[in-house]
């Protein structure tokens, strides 16, 4: 490789991961500075590897269809533009690709590593300072309408981190732990995961309070036997469902502690059973409702979904899955098979079963928060739970192994890239 290549390929990659992950320059986070570094990447990537353009021709291959089942369900729904595609959508897929790269090419990703947790610290910290400062922040920019419009400018001046970032974090706990695990002397993974769990708390989602302690869950019960990391699981879900009062009490002071109205009314509908009430009172739909919408709009047209002009179109959201057979009908399946077809080959990068299996739990992890929540505008998650999370586990694994074994694993992946990475996406 040539290292004029290299270091052209790390600071582009950089770049991009900071471009995302780094709150205090989320500014520059402009498409014209996003895609001319994406292709400097991609040109820098084809130079170390002759055959990556080639190896990825499936994943360009999802994106057209992607792309066009969009353009069709945009001409129908004029409020989406098929720009919204390219700006979100395309950037939430395209770490995949990174993904490809890679895994096959630890060595280079390795040396960025610290530098990107570094980035994650920083991000934090900002976000716990803008929290405290504004009560809220990290949900005032995920919230809608001109009354919350001051508020919001406020959030993003105070470079708080909002509803992809926050997610993201409950993403990178799972490598954290798995570092941490393998050398308890760690203090600056410790310093990463503490402060990384006190953002998402702070930050108040009350969902991905519960996705952080759900890949605690996963991180503690990871062992070389499925059986029993699902056994640990359920024993640890059993308690934490027999304390779950207290835990709603502990949430609810918390919420008061930090002045997060959102969380402390949250935790108290939860403990009071008052969830769905409170909505019907309210006049507003809740989570539950807005899926239920999705799956009967999709019920109303499920062949061709919202692809057409005169269709079904009751309140909805809160679910990326959902809204596939919301818009595309049966279509939606193309993305079941992507999904599918990328877990089954990164699993395979994997060589030592604990790490395989630790993997498969956080994908799961990964695909509910693709069913429970909006994801393909929050271009962090796709970065961290398709291309960061997955990276630093087979970095983690090969630095377990011997030298010899790591070095197999390395061949390995680059000839099961060579010679199969046309199947991973083939119909």
């Amino acid at each position: 490789m040539k290292t004029t290549t290299v270091i052209i390929n790390s600071i582009s990659i950089f770049i991009l991961l900071c471009l995302f992950m780094l709150t205090p320059i989320h500014l520059f986070q402009k498409l014209i500075i996003i895609y001319p570094t994406f292709a400097i990447w991609l040109i820098s990537a084809n130079n170390i590897d002759n055959n990556f353009f080639s190896k990825s021709f499936g994943f360009w291959g999802f994106f057209f269809c992607f792309a066009f089942l969009w353009y069709i369900y945009s001409f129908y729904n004029t409020e989406w533009e098929f720009l919204h595609f390219v700006n979100h959508i395309f950037l939430t897929y395209m770490w995949i690709l990174m993904f490809v790269f890679y895994s096959s090419y630890l060595e280079i990703f390795s040396k960025l590593v610290y530098p990107f947790l570094f980035v994650i610290l920083i991000s934090c910290l900002f976000t716990v300072h803008g929290n405290i400062v504004l009560p809220g922040a990290s949900r005032t920019l995920a919230s809608v309408g001109h009354l919350l419009e001051a508020d919001r400018e406020m959030a993003i001046a105070l470079n708080v981190g909002g509803f992809g970032f926050i997610y993201s974090l409950t993403f990178m706990i799972v490598p954290l732990m798995s570092r941490i695990r393998e050398n308890k002397k760690d203090i600056i993974m410790w310093i990463i995961l503490l402060v990384t769990l006190a953002t998402i708390v702070v930050a108040s989602y009350f969902m991905a309070i519960l996705f952080a302690a759900l890949f605690l869950f996963i991180s503690l019960s990871s062992t070389r036997n499925i059986l029993r990391s699902v056994i640990i699981i359920v024993i640890l879900s059993l308690i934490l469902y027999l304390m779950r009062d207290d835990i709603l009490i502990g949430l609810v002071q918390l919420g008061d502690y930090i002045d997060s109205p959102m969380l402390q009314r949250r935790a108290e509908q939860m403990l009071l059973g008052t969830y769905q009430s409170a909505y019907d009172e309210s006049g507003d739909e809740s989570r539950v409702e807005l899926i239920q919408n999705g799956i009967q709009n999709f019920l109303s047209s499920p062949i061709i979904g919202q692809m057409r002009s005169d269709y079904t179109n009751l309140h909805s959201g809160h679910s990326e899955m959902i809204g596939y057979f919301e818009k595309y009908g049966i279509f939606g399946f193309i993305y079941i098979a992507f999904f599918m077809k990328v877990y089954k080959v990164t699993r395979r990068c994997f060589k030592t079963k604990k790490m395989s299996i630790l993997y498969s739990f956080m994908y799961v992890g990964v695909m509910t928060l693709v069913t429970l929540n909006t994801f393909s505008v929050s271009c962090e998650a796709g970065l961290v739970g398709f291309f960061v999370v997955p990276i630093l586990m087979l970095i983690i694994e090969q630095k377990s192994m011997s030298p010899h074994l790591a070095n197999f694993s390395q061949q390995h992946r680059t000839k099961l890239f060579s010679q199969e990475y046309d199947k991973l996406f083939s119909w």
